[in-house]
């Protein structure tokens, strides 16, 4: 149960009653209590009126970013399993659909759980932990992945330099599983890519660039065409 609260200053609750999940430093008030990076924080309105439940950054300009707008949830490992199942489910029909066994399955704040990223390569997970609250539920977060979606492996690129903005390092490593293949191979519309999810940019592919991709094949076909800047030799 949190244990500290923030208030807003007045008229500055509009955001989050319009369910925008950032709360900005210049929007808060006060803060009662002394929570800590990436504790779970009441909010209320210059009134003292419930808002949300919301994970709280010290040191960052975006000072919470809200878990729920519902008081009698707690924030939990329950509450994390239940919007990791749900953003799951949510695609579960895309690798048919889209022809592909690489797939953003959760996106942070649009899922519902913000700062946290994962996509998945074949049977290998990537995650990124972007804000403090994601952090804090990391080891959590590790066993639901790895419980639910029964990887390989999992590998955490958190190598981003917003990172620093919210108080915490870079990390980048081998996060579940006992090896790590670099090279990635998956499969897209017929064709094979490899994926450096170590190295590579973003999580190691520009997975939302897919249907361009089979644009570009289609409109390429019979035909000679330069690719000038074929990262991991698909359209970007």
């Amino acid at each position: 149960m949190a244990d500290a609260a923030i208030y807003l200053r007045a008229g500055r609750e509009k955001s989050v009653l319009t369910r925008h999940p950032w709360i900005f430093a210049s929007a808060i008030d006060h803060v009662e209590g002394t929570p800590g990076l990436g504790d779970t924080v009441l909010v209320f309105d210059s009134k003292k009126k419930f808002l949300a439940k919301a994970a709280y950054s010290p040191s960052s300009q975006i000072r919470s970013r809200v878990w729920t707008l519902m008081e009698n949830v707690e924030i939990d490992c329950s509450f994390l399993e239940q919007r990791i199942k749900a953003s799951i489910n949510r695609r579960a029909g895309l690798k048919e659909s889209e022809n592909t066994d690489a797939l953003r399955l959760i996106y942070g704040e649009a899922d519902g759980i913000p700062g946290l990223v994962v996509d998945q390569y074949a049977n290998t997970l990537v995650m990124q932990l972007l804000s403090a609250g994601a952090e804090k539920f990391r080891d959590e977060i590790i066993d639901i992945l790895a419980e639910h979606l029964k990887p390989e492996q999992i590998y955490e690129r958190s190598d981003v330099e917003i990172r620093l903005l919210e108080g915490m390092q870079p990390r980048d490593g081998l996060a579940w599983g006992n090896k790590m293949d670099h090279a990635i191979t998956i499969s897209e519309n017929g064709l094979k890519y490899l994926v450096d999810v170590t190295e590579g940019q973003k999580t190691g592919f520009y997975i939302d660039q897919r249907r361009n991709r089979q644009k570009v094949f289609e409109l390429a076909k019979d035909k000679q065409v330069l690719n000038c800047f074929c990262y991991t030799g698909g359209f970007t």
